[in-house]
């Protein structure tokens, strides 16, 4: 398990990091990669920024990029912020987009069934204490894909 706040990690990626570091929580949980330790981590982030996959503060600016490159055709993005009531199937992986409404900063979260399992600070961010979820990302698990069931 890794947390996108380590010291080992840039800085763009300890400030900035925790939608990258969402979605391969929910990659690497469902189909057992091994991708989700600090180097495996580092790896991902340095392959995405030599891809130009990262934008601005390491945001990912593809995320369907992104899974292509873990575990190709696994997973279909689907590129609608649902609303934070949605509620997700079986098939379905889940990033909760978090506000902090006095600040009106963003956090992503990886979520199942509407409940946070993986805040990607480690020892908890401050978001999960005071904000609330405003949107959700979707990744479908495609039909036929390997990986265990959540």
């Amino acid at each position: 398990m890794t947390y996108q706040n380590r010291a080992f990690f840039p800085y763009d990626v300890q400030h900035f990091g925790c939608y990258l570091f969402s979605i391969c929580f929910h990659l690497d949980r469902r189909f057992g990669l091994g991708i989700f330790t600090d180097e495996g981590m580092l790896k991902i982030y340095n392959d995405e920024e030599a891809d130009r996959d990262l934008g601005p503060e390491s945001f990912v600016d593809s995320p369907q990029h992104l899974c292509d490159h873990v575990c190709r055709n696994q997973v279909a993005f689907e590129d609608i912020h649902y609303p934070a009531d949605h509620q997700t199937t079986g098939d379905e992986l889940e990033v909760q987009d978090w506000i902090n409404p006095a600040t009106g900063s963003h956090h992503f979260m990886a979520a199942q069934n509407g409940t946070v399992i993986y805040d990607p600070i480690e020892g908890g961010s401050i978001m999960a204490r005071v904000g609330h979820c405003e949107s959700k990302r979707i990744f479908r698990v495609l039909t036929g894909a390997q990986g265990e069931q959540p």
